[in-house]
């Protein structure tokens, strides 16, 4: 019996995975997570500032822009989609198929057909 992706607990990576991360990020030229914060100009408390940099840390590289787009608050649409990607284990395709109609934010997520 095959387990579900979205709902299966994930190890933490290893330092060495991180490290390893970090690297392939600088060799593709894409901003550390602290960059990423500095350039979005979130003018945010060091709890809030440490909160963010650990969600960012946490999620791919292809859901950071949206994520930061919602915490600057121009786009409420951008907090739906952040949040139902984070809820679902960042796979679109879970959303679409989101098990919980009890959530406030099933009747407005995103990836529906």
């Amino acid at each position: 019996m095959s387990s579900n992706p979205a709902t299966s607990k994930r190890r933490p990576p290893t330092d060495d995975e991180r490290a390893a991360g970090h690297q392939r990020q600088a060799e593709l030229g894409l901003k550390s997570c602290p960059q990423l914060l500095q350039d979005a100009k979130l003018h945010v408390g060091p709890a809030q500032e440490a909160a963010i940099l650990k969600r960012l840390s946490q999620m791919p590289v292809r859901a950071r822009n949206g994520y930061l787009k919602a915490m600057k608050g121009n786009s409420m649409g951008s907090g739906v989609k952040s949040h139902c990607l984070h809820c679902v284990g960042w796979l679109r395709p879970e959303v679409r198929l989101c098990s919980d109609p009890g959530c406030a934010l099933y009747p407005y997520r995103p990836f529906q057909e």
